[in-house]
């Protein structure tokens, strides 16, 4: 049981323990670093260059520290730092992981999840192993 994984996700506190409880239940993490800014799963999908650096600085103390080797990527229903309609957040959540799992190089797993309004998590895409070139994407 890795005792830290690391999550990526918005500022909106609606959607931080139904995370949290998923990544405790599922990944069987015992602690979850949260890395948050508005609407980041949409910039990640994006490429945006200077939120994938600001993410990765961000997720430092996690990998190095906490020993993190899973990083979660989670977009959510009602995101107002996100305008775009469910269908189209959980269709670019394999990209901001893939995105993700390309930048960090390092990151064994990387896993993208959907976190609807009543709760419910619904895991998108999942990367194993580290970054390659072609950039695998396993989806669930």
């Amino acid at each position: 049981m890795p005792e830290f994984i690391a999550a990526v996700t918005c500022i909106d506190g609606r959607f931080h323990r139904p995370l949290q409880e998923w990544a405790v239940t599922h990944l069987r993490a015992r602690y979850v670093d949260l890395v948050t800014a508005p609407g980041v799963s949409a910039s990640l999908a994006a490429g945006d260059r200077t939120v994938l650096d600001d993410i990765g600085e961000h997720l430092r103390p996690s990998m190095e520290v906490h020993r993190s080797t899973t990083v979660v990527v989670a977009a959510h229903e009602g995101c107002a730092g996100d305008p775009s309609t469910p269908k189209q957040q959980r269709a670019a959540l394999p990209e901001a992981a893939a995105r993700l799992h390309a930048h960090l190089g390092g990151i064994p797993s990387v896993i993208g999840v959907y976190v609807h309004a009543d709760g419910r998590v619904e895991s998108l895409a999942s990367l194993a192993g580290a970054a390659d070139a072609r950039g695998d994407l396993a989806r669930r």
